[in-house]
Protein backbone atom coordinates (compact mmCIF):
# COMPACT_ATOMS: atom_id res chain seq x y z
CA UNK A 1 0.00 0.00 0.00
CA UNK A 2 0.70 3.71 -0.94
CA UNK A 3 1.19 6.25 1.29
CA UNK A 4 -0.13 8.31 -0.53
CA UNK A 5 -1.69 7.63 -4.61
CA UNK A 6 -3.68 9.23 -7.24
CA UNK A 7 -7.36 7.02 -7.24
CA UNK A 8 -6.33 4.77 -10.18
CA UNK A 9 -3.51 3.76 -7.65
CA UNK A 10 -0.66 5.51 -9.53
CA UNK A 11 1.72 7.43 -7.31
CA UNK A 12 1.49 11.04 -6.78
CA UNK A 13 4.16 13.68 -7.08
CA UNK A 14 4.96 14.58 -3.76
CA UNK A 15 8.65 12.62 -2.54
CA UNK A 16 6.53 10.99 0.10
CA UNK A 17 3.79 9.21 -1.92
CA UNK A 18 6.27 6.13 -1.74
CA UNK A 19 7.43 5.99 1.78
CA UNK A 20 6.33 3.76 4.37
CA UNK A 21 5.32 5.81 7.59
CA UNK A 22 5.89 4.54 11.15
CA UNK A 23 2.30 6.31 12.82
CA UNK A 24 -0.39 4.35 10.25
CA UNK A 25 1.90 1.22 10.91
CA UNK A 26 1.82 1.66 14.62
CA UNK A 27 -1.76 2.96 14.35
CA UNK A 28 -2.89 0.03 12.32
CA UNK A 29 -1.48 -2.84 14.51
CA UNK A 30 -3.93 -1.17 17.93
CA UNK A 31 -6.64 -0.76 15.17
CA UNK A 32 -6.16 -4.37 13.83
CA UNK A 33 -5.75 -5.49 17.59
CA UNK A 34 -8.75 -3.84 18.48
CA UNK A 35 -11.06 -4.79 15.99
CA UNK A 36 -9.89 -8.29 17.06
CA UNK A 37 -10.57 -7.99 20.23
CA UNK A 38 -14.17 -6.28 19.31
CA UNK A 39 -15.58 -8.82 16.40
CA UNK A 40 -13.74 -11.97 16.45
CA UNK A 41 -12.64 -11.86 13.11
CA UNK A 42 -10.06 -14.00 11.59
CA UNK A 43 -9.13 -12.13 8.83
CA UNK A 44 -8.31 -8.97 11.54
CA UNK A 45 -5.84 -11.39 12.79
CA UNK A 46 -4.13 -12.44 10.25
CA UNK A 47 -3.42 -8.73 9.16
CA UNK A 48 -2.44 -7.82 12.88
CA UNK A 49 0.14 -10.49 12.70
CA UNK A 50 1.54 -9.24 9.07
CA UNK A 51 1.61 -5.97 10.48
CA UNK A 52 3.25 -6.54 13.24
CA UNK A 53 5.96 -8.91 11.50
CA UNK A 54 6.95 -5.89 8.93
CA UNK A 55 7.03 -2.99 11.33
CA UNK A 56 9.33 -5.21 13.73
CA UNK A 57 11.33 -6.27 11.38
CA UNK A 58 11.79 -3.10 9.64
CA UNK A 59 11.12 0.41 11.75
CA UNK A 60 13.31 -0.40 15.27
CA UNK A 61 16.33 0.68 15.24
CA UNK A 62 17.89 -2.58 17.29
CA UNK A 63 21.21 -0.70 17.85
CA UNK A 64 20.20 2.69 19.63
CA UNK A 65 16.48 2.17 20.46
CA UNK A 66 13.09 3.70 19.17
CA UNK A 67 11.30 3.21 15.42
CA UNK A 68 12.62 5.13 12.38
CA UNK A 69 10.01 7.65 11.01
CA UNK A 70 9.96 6.32 7.21
CA UNK A 71 11.78 4.08 4.72
CA UNK A 72 12.01 3.70 1.26
CA UNK A 73 9.55 1.25 -0.64
CA UNK A 74 11.52 -1.56 -0.18
CA UNK A 75 11.65 -1.15 3.51
CA UNK A 76 15.15 0.44 3.65
CA UNK A 77 15.62 3.43 6.37
CA UNK A 78 15.03 6.54 4.27
CA UNK A 79 15.95 8.98 7.65
CA UNK A 80 18.12 8.15 10.70
CA UNK A 81 16.93 10.21 12.80
CA UNK A 82 14.23 9.29 14.84
CA UNK A 83 12.36 12.30 15.61
CA UNK A 84 11.38 15.34 14.06
CA UNK A 85 8.83 18.15 13.76
CA UNK A 86 6.27 14.79 12.78
CA UNK A 87 7.44 12.23 14.82
CA UNK A 88 8.39 12.54 18.59
CA UNK A 89 8.05 9.93 22.00
CA UNK A 90 4.28 9.87 22.41
CA UNK A 91 3.01 7.97 19.91
CA UNK A 92 4.74 4.84 20.06
CA UNK A 93 4.26 4.51 23.73
CA UNK A 94 0.64 4.86 23.07
CA UNK A 95 -0.15 2.60 21.01
CA UNK A 96 1.84 0.21 23.01
CA UNK A 97 0.16 0.86 26.11
CA UNK A 98 -2.99 0.64 24.41
CA UNK A 99 -1.83 -2.59 22.95
CA UNK A 100 -0.43 -4.62 26.07
CA UNK A 101 -3.85 -3.02 27.97
CA UNK A 102 -5.74 -4.47 25.12
CA UNK A 103 -3.91 -8.22 25.22
CA UNK A 104 -4.11 -8.02 29.26
CA UNK A 105 -7.82 -8.48 28.97
CA UNK A 106 -8.18 -11.10 26.39
CA UNK A 107 -4.62 -11.92 25.44
CA UNK A 108 -4.73 -15.76 25.74
CA UNK A 109 -7.72 -15.57 23.57
CA UNK A 110 -5.82 -13.33 20.67
CA UNK A 111 -3.12 -16.02 20.67
CA UNK A 112 -5.68 -18.98 20.63
CA UNK A 113 -7.61 -17.07 17.64
CA UNK A 114 -4.57 -16.25 15.80
CA UNK A 115 -4.89 -18.44 11.98
CA UNK A 116 -2.27 -21.53 12.42
CA UNK A 117 -0.22 -19.89 9.09
CA UNK A 118 0.65 -16.73 11.06
CA UNK A 119 1.15 -18.05 14.62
Amino acid sequence: MRYLANLDGTPMFPPQADQKLWWPHAEALYALLLGWAATGRDDLATWYYRIHEYAFSHFPDCEFGEWYGYLNRDGSVMFTAKANGWKGFFHLPRVFLRNYLLLAGCGSRFARGAPSRVR
